[in-house]
């Protein structure tokens, strides 16, 4: 069993220098990196079917009224270019 811990450490010093308190905590984030590596592999797998997908996709978002082109597969930029010449 992997546990994932954050620590933190501070240390307190008198005016000559010298170490006089130290101040550390921690915190089990086993639970934060599992559900962060859910995420990152949920990301992946949409990514990959967005990319590899054997149809056009392309994400817009509007500006003024007007769509805008923010992602699209690489099945779509040639049918731009297509429609161009």
């Amino acid at each position: 069993m992997v546990i994932s811990y954050m620590s933190s450490c501070k240390s307190g010093e008198d005016d000559g220098g010298k170490i006089i308190a130290t101040l550390s905590s921690g915190e089990d984030i086993t639970e934060r990196k599992k559900v962060e590596e859910a995420l990152q592999k949920a990301e992946e797998r949409y990514r990959n079917l967005f990319e590899e997908a054997p149809l056009m996709y392309v994400i817009t978002r509007h500006r003024n009224g007007e769509p805008h082109i923010v992602d699209c597969n690489d099945l779509w930029p040639p049918l731009i270019i297509q429609k161009k010449n």
